[in-house]
């Protein structure tokens, strides 16, 4: 199987993993800090509901911000099996799965928010909720993030 990556080199992998690793960090302290924490009020639904209104495309770029961090963790769990393999292919594959299971994780994590944005589109098929309802099930999946 190292056939297929023998025109990577161990300088490139370790570099992918280094900026990825640095960019995963950038990006999702971005998104956490300067977004997620401005407009979620966790006692309050209404509140957090009329944050992520008033600034959904801020909202919308921190989802975006954490989708980098999950393609950056794919992208480093390839970097580090290729960079490990060469110490202890067992353990080198582990690491990858790990990697890519807490990258299916956040994903899963991650579609909780895209769900907020399906709530909170005022579609016609969401009339059937008042607006305490509506409020509640957003509350639910930002909590469920």
């Amino acid at each position: 199987m190292s056939e297929r990556f023998t025109d990577v080199s161990l300088r490139t992998a370790a570099l992918v993993a280094g900026f990825g690793l640095l960019f995963m960090t950038v990006f999702y302290l971005s998104a956490d800090l300067f977004v997620f924490r401005n407009l979620i009020v966790l006692a309050d639904a209404a509140k957090t509901v009329d944050n992520i209104m008033a600034a959904e495309l801020l909202f919308r770029t921190g989802i975006c911000f954490v989708l980098i961090v999950l393609i950056c963790d794919v992208m480093v769990a390839w970097a580090l099996y290729i960079f490990l393999e060469p110490v202890n292919k067992s353990l080198s594959l582990l690491t990858a799965w790990l990697r890519l299971v807490y990258a299916a994780l956040l994903g899963v994590a991650l579609a909780n928010f895209v769900i907020v944005l399906i709530l909170l589109s005022e579609a016609s098929y969401l009339a059937v909720f008042n607006s305490q309802q509506l409020h509640a099930q957003v509350l639910i999946f930002v909590n469920a993030f």
